[in-house]
């Protein structure tokens, strides 16, 4: 998963933003007596009794289950926040192996106590509690501290959480400033955190960590996470103009610097792009230097970076503002003629990021010839990826004369790179047509966790309510069974709370469920049960830098597939 930086790679940690909307995040939880799985309490009427008869069966299973798959339904109880005492359990498998460990720290991220605050900075400082909290160990592992740190970063980004989350985060910016000797995975781990961190003023936080970029010794890649996180955390909560306007002259320095190493640059040229989102910050300076470094700069993802960020700052005020239709739509269209590639890609789902940016802020949309250019482009025949990318500007646009070529073109398409964003697309113009199709290829898509999560998505947006109902009747048909099975129980994760809870724990019921699914059933139904979850993993994804994302958050079980 997300091995290459391309603009793939962009879209799946920033997807979230602009499909939510469209999906929905709310409905109301309905369930009979499936949703009992023969537990006391009646049928669930709404949301919140089913979320304490899905919260009962993950307390059912906790006491079920090996140890493997008791970290799961450890990690779901703590986020669905049950009032289930979980410090013992938690106890005994920190002090187990260092696979244990790191596995189960995550579930202090989510708990809302001082006691797992306290315990998590233990263990990233590699305190005498923290080592006493491993089983004695002379050191804590570095890949327990690792997860410690994303965990905190977790803790940090639940919007419920209020003064705790200002006190982590000072502390937290704090320790990395002035622990130069900290393993570098552990101060990659504790940047990224704090870019995911909701504090009720981030200012002071942010100008500790752009610090950082003046110390000696510091590695590059600890230095790459930087501009991000203090973007972050100069325009969250408590908003001080001085502290973005500061923020953003000196990451237009860093972007400029070609004797910055390229990925720092990388940084900056994302950076700018969430700073010039808000109001705070000097947009045409910032446009300027993003559309300098668009044009000279040697590093091809650091001009792609800057592509997207512009479109970040042309749609701050609207569709109908000079700065969309004067400053930054002509930079973008002369990029999506000029441009081959990657290059071209990236300005296409530029221009389709801008446009659903700016639909969010108001006014009378893209002018019509920004679509139209967009579909002769489409047509003119490219890669998968990019033709994918191009499909994808369209439908996040919603030019809707690109439905029926979109649909033309899905079909004569065999390759699975063109097919997923072409899917989505679909999804967004509403192309119900397609319908049948989607339920075709949900039906014979084998294990294919992203096809079946896409088919899944382009369904919901077409029809709510239709993705959900063909992944429940594709897990019955299963009978539980892995693997497709499997796929399904992911891509619900994506779909709107109220309806994939009721699916989820409907078939979390089953007595003759597969144990292999044991673990994703759970982890997915933890996720589905906390109500800032969504808000959560968007916190922490956004904009982190495609080329440098590390093992402990992308990987098999890293953060990004746990949260």
């Amino acid at each position: 998963m997300l091995t290459t930086p391309t603009w793939q790679s962009w879209w799946e940690l920033n997807r979230d933003r602009y499909l939510a909307t469209s999906l929905g995040q709310s409905g109301a939880v309905t369930g009979g007596s499936e949703l009992n799985g023969g537990l006391e309490g009646g049928a669930a009427s709404n949301g919140e009794q089913a979320h304490g008869l899905a919260t009962a069966l993950l307390e059912k299973v906790l006491g079920q289950v090996d140890q493997k798959d008791r970290i799961a339904v450890l990690e779901a109880v703590a986020r669905s926040g049950s009032k289930l005492p979980l410090e013992e359990f938690q106890a005994t498998h920190l002090g187990a192996s260092i696979r244990d460990a790191e596995q189960v720290v995550l579930s202090l991220g989510f708990e809302r106590s001082p006691r797992a605050m306290e315990e998590l900075f233990a263990l990233i400082e590699n305190t005498r509690e923290g080592r006493a909290l491993v089983g004695g160990r002379k050191e804590v592992p570095t890949s327990v501290r690792v997860q410690a740190a994303a965990a905190i970063g977790v803790f940090a980004s639940d919007p419920g959480r209020g003064l705790l989350n200002q006190m982590v985060t000072d502390r937290l910016a704090r320790l990395v400033v002035l622990e130069p000797d900290l393993p570098q995975e552990v101060q990659k781990a504790c940047v990224v955190a704090l870019g995911s961190s909701l504090p009720r003023d981030g200012s002071a936080s942010s100008r500790r960590l752009m610090s950082l970029l003046e110390q000696r010794g510091r590695a590059d890649d600890v230095l790459a996470q930087v501009p991000v996180a203090a973007a972050k955390l100069a325009t969250t909560g408590k908003m001080r103009p001085e502290a973005v306007q500061e923020c953003a002259q000196a990451q237009l320095h860093l972007l400029q610097n070609r004797h910055q190493p390229a990925a720092v640059r990388q940084g900056a040229a994302q950076g700018l792009g969430v700073l010039a989102s808000v109001e705070a910050a000097d947009s045409s300076q910032v446009i300027d230097g993003l559309s300098k470094a668009l044009h000279q700069d040697p590093n091809s993802l650091v001009r792609n970076l800057a592509t997207m960020s512009l479109a970040y700052a042309g749609a701050r005020d609207g569709s109908d503002s000079p700065v969309f239709h004067d400053l930054v739509l002509p930079v973008l269209l002369q990029q999506l003629a000029d441009a081959r590639g990657e290059g071209r890609a990236w300005a296409a789902l530029s221009l389709g990021v801008m446009g659903a940016r700016a639909r969010e802020v108001g006014g009378s949309g893209p002018p019509e010839r920004v679509g139209r250019l967009l579909l002769e482009a489409f047509e003119d025949g490219h890669s998968g990826t990019t033709r994918g990318a191009l499909a994808l500007a369209l439908g996040l646009l919603r030019y809707e004369p690109a439905s029926d070529p979109l649909h033309q073109a899905w079909h004569d398409s065999g390759d699975p790179e063109f097919l997923r964003p072409c899917t989505l697309a679909l999804g967004l113009l509403g192309a119900r047509e397609t319908q049948g199709d989607l339920h075709f290829m949900l039906e014979h898509s084998g294990a294919d966790a992203w096809t079946i999560r896409d088919a899944t998505l382009g369904l919901e947006l077409m029809a709510p309510g239709a993705g959900i109902a063909a992944l429940k009747q594709a897990m019955q048909d299963d009978a539980g069974r892995t693997p497709r099975s499997e796929a399904a129980v992911q891509a619900l994760r994506s779909c709107p709370a109220g309806p994939a809870l009721d699916a989820l724990s409907s078939f979390l019921a089953e007595s003759s469920l597969d144990p292999a699914l044991i673990e994703s059933l759970t982890r997915n139904l933890g996720r589905l049960l906390n109500p800032s979850g969504a808000e959560m993993r968007q916190r922490f994804t956004s904009d982190l830098n495609p080329a440098q994302l590390p093992t402990w958050l992308t990987g098999e079980d890293g953060l990004l597939h746990r949260l």
